[in-house]
Formats: structure tokens, C-alpha cells, sequence
């Protein structure tokens, strides 16, 4: 025997439950989250989405078990369970999206990754089957029938490896496709104070393709404005997160979550689309312009024109175009949102068709879930107890079993009563939006008397399907809001008193009867939206004194331009009609 030989170590065979495991591992299980598996979540975060910040950040979940959080003090990301709990999404970045695997085995959901780096994943997996050329050597010579059954199998799990990565990159390829990347700026303003606002050459993508997104930044924002399809998406840059929600994955257009759009309807049900949203019914989509510019205050105004669910067909959608003018600040983190809708009939640029003047239209943002908290402030309460919901000044959770929060409408309170900001956002890690509306001629037109409301309701929507969410919802014109004497609204025997003391007080006409819905010809209003990263007071257990402050201050800037909005406003027509 050679000794020399003998001496070497001896090479032992690798057992089956040694062998690499050619299907991914789960790389955390949901249910241990935040618990045993937090520190495998966050090494999944670095290792996979390079999220080095993951290391010290806090982990949370929601109350419903269906979203993680991972927050520092500059940074968050969340991981969203669908409703099926087959799929996951963690949302970071600038509106980075990556879908997740979710299995349940043993009775636990277990979280496996599409990689975004499909090659690593490919040599990963090809030098995993490399290693094991020793083993199946040892395997051929000794159990040679043994061996064609395991090149069988391990032709079939290479197989499988195969399909499984071929799938990941067409689902990548799907959410790239999706994304807004902007690349060429067309304006530029900088103010002293380190302030800016960027304008971005519009993007195509697969939601944009022909006039794609304009991109409007600031250090506290990213509007992006689809061209194509007339709606908006508000990228929180402090919580570096997406903060509106588009989802028109329920094709049966029952379910429709379309970030900021504005919607169209009718309650008789004659026309054939009961509600039109201009997300997906403006065929031609919208048109831009930079009207104004103050470099000295740095602010811009930026016009969009053609808000509409126009169609050529005959007695299809409605007969009503909408303007939205964006007022941006350099270093601030609100804009203004001012909206004037016009109604084609009742202009004389159309002719007369009850089934496409629309008795009810809505601009809803659609807000992520986490914003579940909310509170007003100002605004007149005193009349609105005797039949309706209260102004919720108190700190107010929204459940989910609600389905639809009705807090005030023009029949409990003319909008000269409503509250002057509303706040939704998340108590627990921080981030929230402030809905603040300005007195004067955005808020009702006295010349107007009872039809002077530019807002008839203010509602708070609490969203399930296709995926949970927050809707504020306003309405500038809808039958059952204003002075109706419908059942809904005449539930007290003394309602007809308690709105003359209403009419009294504002000096306004009680009109003892319904008022129609149809009869006007321009509405214009506005908000002054304000982002909000550590809003709520622990201490108070309120929201704290500078959150309003900053609301307050939003609205003083926007008296600061509300002139040249009504003027610029005011001397535009219909893009439809401009000859």
C-alpha cells in the first residue's frame, strides 16, 4: 500500500441532504416580522435591493398584519401583502417597486425573492450545479442506475430554475416598463435659501406612452403628471415613498385606483358609462404650459389643459373639460391645486344633452393605506351634529370596516363652514398630507348667492379593492349634496328650520326646494396641499402646534398668487374649443 497516498484525506461522499438546494429559500417568514426573522429581513433588504440603511432601521407592522415597515429618521420602505397573500410588494425609492414571492408552508407565509439581478441569480444557481460534478461521479461508478434517475431530476429542477428565472425578468421587465425616468430638464429655478423647482422634459413609459409624464420637483417633492390620460402622482421625497395609489388592475373598471383624476357621473343612469374618471377615459389626453414665474419668491405656475372623458360617439361620457393649474415652491413642502371645470352646455359650446351633463363630478387623490389618521381644524361645527357626522377635530382612526366616512356636505354646512385643513397620515412612523382650502372666491362666490358653493362636500373613503387604500374626495357640483330634500337629508323634523338659520347667518337665499345640479357654467376652486413628515404630538396626543402652522403658512402663500390664478384662469376658454 502507498503510504504517501494513505496519508490524504479522505474525500467522503456528499450526502443528499447536503446538496445545494437549487430552489431559492425563503428569505424570511412573515409572521416572525418583527420578531426572530427581523434580522433576516434586513440582510434580505442589503443583500438583494443593496438598502444598506435597512441595518439600523426599525421595524413595525400594521395593525392588520398586512404591511411591514422599515423606517430611519431619512429613509422608509414598506412590504405590502396582497389581499390573496400570494404576492408581496416593497415599495422604496423614487417609486421602485419589486414584487415578492409569498408561499404558505407548514401553515406560515414564507417570503421568497424575484431577484433584480437575474444574471447573479443565473451563476449562483449554474456554480451550485457545478459542484456537484464530483458527487454524481462517485455516483455513476458506484449505483450506475442510480445515477440516470438523479440526472433525470436534476435536469428537471434545472428546468424549473430556468422558467422560474425567465419569469422574474419578464415580471422586472413589466415594472420597469412602468417607471417614470426623467432625463432632460427644460427650467430651472434656484432661490438663496437652497431651494429649487425642476421641470423635466416629459417621459414616455408604459402608463405614458405618447406625451408621457412632466415631471415637476422641489427638495420636498416629484409631481409627475400623465400627458396621456389627464391624472397625477405625488412622490414624497423626505419619506421617499409613492403617497398616491394607481392600480387599474380590475379591468372590470369597478375598482379603479387612479392617483389624482377627476371623475364624471350620472345618478339617473341614462348614459351608458355611469362614472367616467379622465385617468381612463381622456382619450387625447392633456396640455402644459409655464404661465408664470417668480424668481424672486421662487415660484412657478404651470397650466394643464384638457381634463376631460370627451368622446365622439353620441351620447357617450360628458360634456365637461377641466383646467388644473399647479402652483409649485422652491423650498417648500406644499402646492397649490386649482382647479376650473367648465360645462360645455351650459357655455353654449355643445348642444343641450341631459345624458352627458354630468350631475355629479369628484377629484379623489388616493392616498397609500398607512394614512389612516386623521384631524381637521377651523371650520364650523355647530350645525352639523343635529344630523350628519361631525367635523372630527379629535384625533380619528378610519377604520376599515368603514366603508365610506361621510364628514361634511353642502347640506349640513355651506362651504364657508367647512374646515380649513384636513390631515391624513400615519401616527405611528411619521409622513401624512394636509388638505387645506382658502377662503374668498375659490372657496364660494357670494355674487352667486346659494350656488356660489365651489365645494359642495368634502368626503373621507375608506378603499378595499383592488388593494386598500385612503380616498379625499371633493365635490364641486353633485346632486345629493346641496340643499336636496331627499329622504338622506331630511331625516330631522326641524331640517328645514335649521337650514334657513344656516342661509341667515351667511346671508344667503333659502331656496325651499331642491336646487339643479345642471344649472352652472364654471366652477372654480382650489387646495393648498402640504406633505408632513413627524407631524403627530406623542406627548399631546394631538397633531402638533407646527404641522398647522405650516398648513397656515401654505395658505398665506397662495393669497400671495390667488389673483393671478383667477386671472389666468379666467382668460382661457375650453382647449376643445379654442380656435
Amino acid at each position: 500500500m502507498n503510504k504517501e497516498k494513505s496519508r490524504q484525506p479522505q474525500k467522503k461522499a456528499c450526502r443528499i441532504d447536503q446538496q445545494p438546494n437549487f430552489f431559492s429559500a425563503y428569505r424570511f417568514r412573515w409572521d416572525n416580522v418583527p420578531g426572530d426573522d427581523t434580522g433576516k429581513l434586513k440582510n434580505f433588504l442589503k443583500d438583494e435591493f443593496t438598502i444598506d440603511w435597512a441595518e439600523d432601521a426599525e421595524i413595525t407592522k400594521s395593525d392588520d398584519d398586512m404591511t411591514i415597515y422599515i423606517s430611519t429618521d431619512k429613509h422608509s420602505a414598506e412590504i405590502i401583502m396582497d389581499d390573496n397573500k400570494k404576492k408581496a410588494t416593497l415599495k422604496i425609492r423614487y417609486g421602485e417597486t419589486h414584487n415578492l414571492k409569498v408561499k404558505k408552508e407548514g401553515g406560515k407565509l414564507n417570503i421568497y425573492s424575484y431577484s433584480s439581478s437575474i444574471w447573479r441569480r443565473v451563476v449562483k444557481k449554474l456554480r451550485a450545479v457545478l459542484t456537484l460534478n464530483e458527487f454524481i461521479n462517485r455516483i455513476r461508478k458506484e449505483h450506475p442506475i442510480l445515477s440516470f434517475v438523479i440526472i433525470l431530476l436534476l435536469s428537471a429542477v434545472v428546468s424549473v430554475v430556468v422558467a422560474d428565472l425567465y419569469h422574474d425578468l419578464i415580471d422586472q421587465n413589466e415594472e420597469k416598463s412602468a417607471k417614470i425616468k426623467h432625463t432632460a430638464m427644460i427650467d430651472n429655478l434656484t432661490t438663496e435659501d437652497n431651494g429649487y423647482i425642476h421641470i423635466w422634459e416629459p417621459c414616455t413609459n408604459s402608463n405614458a406612452p405618447e406625451k408621457g409624464w412632466l415631471g415637476v420637483e422641489n427638495p420636498f417633492y416629484m409631481l409627475n403628471i400623465n400627458l396621456d390620460h389627464s391624472y397625477y402622482m405625488i412622490f414624497d421625497k423626505e419619506r421617499d415613498k409613492e403617497i398616491l395609489v394607481y392600480d387599474d388592475t380590475d379591468k372590470s373598471g369597478f375598482n379603479l385606483l387612479t392617483g389624482c383624476d377627476l371623475g364624471f357621473a350620472d345618478h339617473g343612469g341614462d348614459n351608458p358609462i355611469q362614472y367616467a374618471t379622465t385617468a381612463i377615459h381622456d382619450t387625447n389626453g392633456i396640455e402644459y404650459e409655464l404661465v408664470y414665474k417668480d424668481r424672486d419668491r421662487g415660484f412657478v405656475l404651470i397650466d394643464t389643459e384638457g381634463w376631460d372623458t370627451l368622446q365622439i360617439d353620441e351620447g357617450k361620457l360628458y360634456d365637461v373639460e377641466a383646467e388644473v393649474m399647479f402652483g409649485v415652491f422652491a423650498n417648500k413642502p406644499y402646492f397649490i391645486n386649482a382647479v376650473e371645470l367648465s360645462n360645455l352646455q351650459g357655455m353654449g359650446y355643445v348642444s343641450q344633452n341631459p345624458i352627458k351633463n354630468p350631475d355629479e363630478i369628484v377629484q379623489s387623490w388616493v392616498l397609500i393605506d398607512e394614512y389612516r389618521y386623521m384631524c381637521c381644524m377651523e371650520g364650523e361645527d355647530n350645525f352639523t351634529a343635529k344630523w350628519r357626522t361631525p367635523l372630527s377635530y379629535d384625533f380619528t382612526k378610519i377604520k376599515g370596516d368603514d366603508e365610506r366616512k361621510l364628514w361634511h356636505v353642502g347640506s349640513a354646512s355651506f362651504s364657508k363652514m367647512f374646515p380649513e385643513h384636513i390631515l391624513l397620515g400615519d401616527k405611528n412612523i411619521g409622513g401624512g398630507v394636509i388638505f387645506s382650502l382658502p377662503e374668498g372666491e375659490f372657496r364660494f362666490v357670494d355674487s352667486l348667492d346659494v350656488y356660489g358653493d365651489q365645494i359642495v362636500g368634502e368626503f373621507i373613503i375608506n378603499v378595499e379593492k383592488p388593494q386598500k387604500a385612503i380616498t379625499f374626495t371633493v365635490n364641486p357640483v353633485n346632486e345629493h349634496l346641496f340643499f336636496y330634500d331627499s329622504f338622506e337629508f331630511n331625516a330631522s323634523e326641524d331640517y328645514k328650520d335649521w337650514m334657513k338659520r344656516i342661509c341667515e347667518i351667511y346671508n344667503l337665499t333659502y331656496p325651499n326646494g331642491t336646487l339643479d345640479a345642471h344649472n352652472w357654467q364654471t366652477k372654480r376652486y382650489a387646495y393648498v396641499i402640504t406633505l408632513i413628515d413627524q407631524w403627530y404630538d406623542k406627548n399631546a396626543n394631538q397633531v402638533s402646534n407646527e404641522t398647522w402652522a405650516l398648513a397656515d403658512q401654505g395658505l398665506r402663500d397662495f393669497y400671495s398668487y390667488q389673483e393671478i390664478i383667477s386671472k389666468k384662469m379666467k382668460e382661457t376658454t375650453p382647449l376643445s374649443y379654442q380656435f
